[in-house]
């Protein structure tokens, strides 16, 4: 279990630093709705990412594991499909080296 939590805490950390060179203004958070924010958040054993528009949650997915959730913020945060493509590199490179 604290192995788990560890590398939560190295997914969430690397998905924080790759989300804040991505954008100067954060369009994303964790763990509660903001307005026109991506959000991820857990509930109970699930990763759930999902937009806020209008104080509802809105193209919800649910994932089993934090880093698949945290790819699918890097998609739908990235310019284009070459920039997701390269951040999911970048991000996958820095976890492996945790």
């Amino acid at each position: 279990m604290k192995e788990k939590l560890q590398r939560e805490k190295i997914l969430l950390q690397e998905l924080n630093d790759i989300v804040t060179y991505m954008h100067e203004e954060i369009y994303f958070n964790f763990g509660y709705p903001k307005e026109e924010n991506i959000c991820l958040e857990k509930i109970d054993d699930l990763w759930y990412v999902y937009y806020v528009e209008r104080g509802k949650k809105v193209r919800i997915k649910e994932y089993e594991t934090l880093y698949s959730a945290c790819i699918n913020v890097i998609d739908r945060l990235a310019f284009s499909n070459e920039s997701s493509e390269k951040l999911k590199e970048e991000f996958n490179n820095k976890i492996r080296r945790k």
